[in-house]
C-alpha cells in the first residue's frame, strides 16, 4: 500500500519534466522502488521500533547518469522525500539526516544500477565505539576505547549505569536511553 503511493508520486514526476527524457529507459520510479526495498531489507530493530539506512548511494551507468544529472538536485530531493514518506508509513526511524546521492559507474551498462546504503554517517564515531549492555538489573554504556570518547548527559564516561532519559553521545550523535 505505501509503495503504491510512492510509485504514484514518482510517476507524476516522470509524467512531467522527466517523461520525454526517459522514454524506454531507466525510470526514476525504478530507483525509488529499489530505495524502499533497500530500507525494508536493511531495517534493524531499534529501541522504539525499526531503524533504517539514512544514506543511499545510487551508482548509474554513464548514459543514465548524464540524463539524471541534467535535472540537477530535483531527482535526489524527490527520492529523499519519498524515502522519508515510506519510513513514516512503515514506522521506520532514521539515525541522522537522509541523503540520496547519484554516482557515475563506468562499469555498469545502460538501465542497470547498484545501490549502497548506510545506517549512520558520523565521522566521529568509531566502528566499535561503545556498547550498551545489561548486567543483572542494570543497563550500562561502556566506551570501547574510542578515539573521541563517549559521554552521558555531557559528561565523559568509560562505563556508566544508565537511567531512563540519559542522553548518550557518540561523536555528534545523541541517543536517548528509554528502557522498554
Amino acid at each position: 500500500m505505501g509503495l503504491q503511493q510512492f510509485e504514484r508520486r514518482l510517476e507524476r514526476l516522470v509524467e512531467g519534466a522527466f517523461a520525454k527524457a526517459f522514454r524506454g529507459q531507466l525510470q526514476p520510479v525504478e530507483l525509488g522502488r529499489r530505495l524502499t526495498r533497500e530500507m525494508d531489507l536493511r531495517r534493524a530493530v531499534g529501541i522504539h521500533g525499526f531503524i533504517v539506512p539514512n544514506r543511499f548511494n545510487l551508482f548509474l551507468a554513464p548514459q543514465d547518469f548524464e540524463r539524471f544529472e541534467a535535472f540537477g538536485d530535483s531527482l535526489p530531493r524527490e527520492l529523499v522525500s519519498a524515502v522519508r514518506e515510506h519510513a513514516g508509513r512503515e514506522g521506520y526511524q532514521f539515525v541522522g539526516p537522509v541523503h540520496v546521492d547519484l554516482h557515475l559507474d563506468p562499469d555498469l551498462s545502460v538501465s542497470t544500477f547498484a545501490i549502497e546504503s548506510e545506517l549512520l554517517d558520523d565521522p566521529n564515531v568509531s566502528r566499535r565505539h561503545a556498547q550498551v549492555r545489561r548486567e543483572g538489573d542494570a543497563v550500562l554504556v561502556v566506551d570501547l576505547g574510542s578515539t573521541n570518547g563517549t559521554r552521558v548527559n555531557g559528561v565523559p564516561v568509560r562505563e556508566h549505569r544508565l537511567v531512563p532519559g540519559d542522553v548518550i553521545s557518540v561523536g555528534t550523535t545523541a541517543l536517548r536511553f528509554e528502557p522498554s
